[in-house]
């Protein structure tokens, strides 16, 4: 009786962990040149390290690595942020859903169909990336950092 337990208790360990996504390991200049490529997003600007922590009061000594980008037009929301964080990511992931909710505040009058694409996005965790996208085609975005 124990033994049928035990593998049914290791079958159960094995299907959840094969249901488990892996956190992207690549660099993430890598999976935004992928983003890029794929034409998913309209011309962007990626933002420097004097504007990010001015701006956006972002301690970059958070990050191992990040991509900061916004659309190069102001009337779009299309927003790709992936920062790769050492040790806590809670300050990183407040800062994020800070700028999330300006984005929010920012196109609730403004452009109400931006405002809905906002609506839709999320700070996501995955392992140490933690990224924001606001984009029309976000899941699509997500597939590409995800593989």
């Amino acid at each position: 009786m124990k033994n049928a337990v035990l593998a049914a208790l290791l079958c159960l360990m094995f299907l959840f962990s094969a249901c488990t996504a892996a956190a992207p390991t690549a660099p993430v200049s890598e999976i935004y040149a992928s983003i890029e490529s794929a034409g998913l997003l309209p011309e962007m600007v990626t933002l420097n390290d004097d504007y990010i922590q001015s701006y956006y009061a972002i301690d970059l000594s958070d990050a191992q690595e990040y991509v900061f980008s916004i659309a190069a037009d102001a009337a779009r929301a299309d927003t790709v942020i992936l920062m790769r964080v050492k040790g806590d990511k809670k300050a990183v992931v407040d800062a994020l859903t800070l700028i999330l909710n300006q984005k929010l505040a920012e196109m609730e009058n403004y452009i109400p169909e931006q405002y809905q694409i906002v609506k839709k996005s999320a700070v996501v965790e995955n392992g140490d990336l933690v990224s924001l996208v606001i984009s029309p085609d976000r899941d699509a975005i997500y597939d590409i950092i995800n593989k």
